[in-house]
């Protein structure tokens, strides 16, 4: 971080132990605009949520095709928000719990290539 941004914590005050560099990030406005290198650009932004749960001992897993308006029912959600993503948090567990399906994926996989998240300009197919 540069020395002349302001780190969170000298602002703010965590109510739970989390991780200094959570602490510390936060969304200023003021950019220079100097070309950034490719190689520097980061994944989703949820990913501090799932850090700062690993970093804890949990699991944090994103989830896709699940209920909106269920969600949003169950959870007892207000209509001035909407549900666009949700992820299970939890201690955990030995695989063998899973359906024999779920149990031949529980382990780290690949990730995505970079150039296939990231452009620059307009979205092109």
């Amino acid at each position: 971080m540069r020395p002349d941004v302001i780190k969170g914590s000298e602002i703010r005050k965590a109510d739970f132990p989390i991780e200094q560099l959570l602490l510390d990030r936060w969304s200023p406005r003021a950019m220079s605009g100097e070309e950034i290198a490719e190689e520097e650009l980061t994944g989703a932004a949820w990913e501090n949520f799932a850090l700062q749960g690993f970093r804890q001992g949990l699991v944090v897993h994103g989830m896709e095709g699940f209920d909106y308006e269920r969600a949003r029912v169950e959870l007892r959600i207000p209509d001035e928000f909407q549900v666009e993503a949700m992820a299970a948090v939890g201690k955990p567990g030995v695989k063998e719990v899973l359906p024999e399906k779920l149990q031949k994926r529980e382990s780290p996989n690949d990730r995505r290539k970079l150039s296939e998240s990231i452009c620059e300009g307009p979205f092109r197919f």
